[in-house]
Parts: structure tokens; sequence; C-alpha cells
């Protein structure tokens, strides 16, 4: 992964995936990438994408 950074924070790019265990590369698989932000009101902001721009949001919970 790739560190990176943006006016909405900071952000981890994933990049050149393989399928795991191998060092074949996964031509069809989108790389993810993570944004780590902080709201206006202190309050995260964390958001998973691909490179094909499919977003999820991201929820943290105390283990």
């Amino acid at each position: 992964m790739k560190l990176g950074s943006s006016a909405k924070g900071l952000i981890l790019y994933g990049y050149n995936p393989v399928y795991p265990g191998t060092q074949t590369i996964y031509s069809s698989y989108s790389p993810d990438n993570f944004l780590f932000g902080i709201n206006p009101d202190g309050s995260l902001n964390l958001v998973t994408y691909d490179d094909a721009d499919r977003c999820s949001e991201v929820e943290v919970g105390d283990n």
C-alpha cells in the first residue's frame, strides 16, 4: 500500500493486487483504497473505495 493525502484526509492506496499466497498478478481485481479524515465536528470520516469508484462506509468498533 502507498500513503497519500488529499483535501479530505489521508489515503492508503492499494496497488498491484496478486492472488493470495502468490506473486501472480490479479488483473481483474480493483485495488481497495482507504480514506481517513476528520470532519469539522471532530468525528472521523472513514471510507473504503476501489479503483472502480465503488465506495463503502467503514465502521470502527471497540474490541
